[in-house]
């Protein structure tokens, strides 16, 4: 069914992904164009400084290099959306960098329920495209600010899975479908994007150690074109299937592509798991809450994270209460 909602005294109708694909081709084209024009109405106060801070001051707080491949697939002088795999809780300033190095104005969609007072002003301040995940009003609304931004000249960086990927072998959670309607109703083409965390070998007791002196490598994908002869289901799927590849490859590259459960050291799993989750700064990683923003497909395993039983990795994201107990500290000797 569709709905209708109200944001800045504007009225807006949402197509379900059904009635729009019900729509001739020439009545879907006509849909996302006044679609894009209602956006362009609306007003955007927001700060915008913030980019260039973290451009001049993010690299300052980590110590891991940024490495690239695949710039020359970015489109000059034109807004785009990059649609990146979403890992741990440097994903997002590394999302700001990297657009910055692009020579890209940009804003990247941030879910504030997970977040800081203080990092929440940050994203603020750097013109993030924010919204609450848990509540449906904000989701729609996101999309609305995301193609006003692009019609503005800005580009969006959006992490398409909506929480991190913490499965020791699945490539990528499924992305939703909020990049492709972006992607149908601005115009901009999507950018597949992956971020490949090169992390240290050993037991850790926090994310900076996980990073020390390592790499993240950005690889971009060829542009995709929004294709409106097809559901925006099915153009989800396209810039989906891109995203793995790249994983897929990336991982390959660095050495550590691992295809079975069983060939996972459960111990090394875990503690770089709960340093990303628990021992980084900024962010408040709620499992529960991360757990209800997973997209599934009828007949899959409802599985992300996992933790220990009996010295085998089992599904279940590791709770906070149970973190230290795959921390390395000074009274503890796995090696």
């Amino acid at each position: 069914m569709s709905n209708r909602i109200v944001f800045q005294n504007k009225e807006f109708e949402l197509l379900s992904n059904d009635e729009l694909q019900n729509l001739s081709l020439n009545q879907r084209k006509e849909y996302f164009k006044e679609f894009r024009n209602r956006c362009v109405e609306l007003h955007d106060n927001q700060l915008n400084f913030g980019q260039n801070f973290i451009k001049n001051h993010y690299k300052r707080l980590i110590n891991f290099k940024v490495k690239w491949d695949g710039d020359e697939n970015v489109p000059k002088d034109v807004p785009v959306i990059f649609v990146i795999n979403h890992t741990n809780s440097h994903d997002i300033p590394i999302a700001y960098y990297m657009m910055s190095m692009l020579n890209k104005k940009g804003s990247v969609m941030v879910a504030t329920d997970c977040l800081n007072p203080l990092t929440n002003f940050v994203f603020y301040a750097s013109n993030a495209t924010t919204l609450d995940r848990l509540d449906k009003y904000s989701r729609q609304v996101s999309i609305l600010k995301g193609i006003k931004k692009l019609t503005s000249g800005y580009s969006l960086a959006i992490f398409g899975e909506s929480t991190w990927n913490n499965h020791p072998v699945k490539l990528m959670q499924h992305i939703k479908n909020g990049c492709s309607i972006i992607s149908g109703g601005s115009q901009a083409v999507m950018l597949p994007v992956n971020y490949e965390y090169i992390e240290n070998d050993g037991l850790f007791e926090s994310e900076q150690q996980l990073y020390d002196n390592s790499v993240v490598k950005i690889t971009i994908g060829r542009p995709i074109e929004y294709d409106y002869n097809i559901s925006t289901i099915d153009n989800t799927n396209i810039v989906e299937t891109s995203m793995v590849a790249l994983k897929k490859d990336a991982k390959k590259n660095a050495g550590i592509y691992v295809e079975r459960l069983e060939d996972v050291d459960p111990m090394i799993y875990a503690n770089h798991s709960v340093c990303k989750m628990y021992k980084a700064f900024g962010f408040t990683f709620n499992p529960d809450l991360e757990d209800k923003n997973l997209l599934f497909l009828p007949g899959e395993a409802h599985e992300n994270g996992y933790h220990i039983e009996n010295g085998v990795l089992v599904p279940g994201t590791i709770k906070k209460e149970d973190a230290n107990q795959y921390i390395l500290s000074k009274k503890k000797n796995y090696f």
